[in-house]
């Protein structure tokens, strides 16, 4: 969600020609979605004293460590790129036994070298294996303790500029969930995944009502 200003108040801002190309969300996300920032705000503040209250520390660490999700891997994709390598050693193969009975032939070396450089290939480009380092509970621990202060004095006192810096600290975001027509705040330390197929993936979701 984006915010911009309209007769002189801040809207947040979600349009269907935002969502992803090809997304299925395009059929359901409604042309544009207008939420005032005043009743927005008040709903994510809300949120954020239940989750960063010291009373509630054990469970939102709890639930952060939790919700953390694996990478999404094609094993479609995965599955075809493995019959094809295994089809192409075959092929190789074959073409090894068939050089060694022809006595050399030529014609069969040049679609043995063909045929290994197409293994190298495909070996070479298959999709990696997405090892998912997921955070330990110490790690997530040290993310949550930063917040060990009077998050509600900061949240009632604190000039713009200060509040987008912790926002940005808890890795705020903010993003339409047109099925539920709610909002959706989602905060939570990154992931380390290697490959870094998603450097922004954010922990521990909480829905907010509210739209125009």
């Amino acid at each position: 969600m984006h915010p911009f200003r309209k007769n002189g108040t801040t809207r947040y801002q979600c349009r269907a020609r935002d969502v992803a190309p090809g997304s299925a969300l395009h059929a359901e996300h409604p042309v544009t979605v207008n939420i005032r920032e005043d009743a927005l705000k008040k709903c994510v503040d809300i949120e954020l004293l239940k989750l960063f209250a010291s009373e509630h520390r054990d469970e939102t660490l709890r639930t952060l460590i939790e919700s953390q999700d694996p990478p999404i891997i094609d094993e479609l994709q995965r599955r075809r790129e493995q019959k094809d390598i295994a089809d192409a050693q075959r092929d190789a193969r074959n073409l090894v036994e068939a050089v060694t009975k022809s006595g050399g032939s030529q014609m069969l070396l040049e679609a043995l070298a063909k045929a290994e450089k197409h293994l190298a290939e495909l070996i070479a480009n298959q999709t990696p294996e997405a090892e998912t380092d997921l955070l330990d509970e110490p790690e997530v621990a040290s993310w949550l303790d930063q917040f060990d202060f009077d998050i509600e004095e900061m949240l009632r006192t604190a000039e713009a500029a200060d509040l987008y810096e912790l926002h940005q600290a808890m890795n705020l975001t903010l993003n339409y969930d047109a099925n539920d027509e709610q909002v959706v705040m989602s905060v939570g330390p990154k992931i380390r995944w290697s490959p870094d197929l998603a450097e922004n993936h954010r922990m521990n979701s909480e829905r907010v009502r509210g739209g125009t």
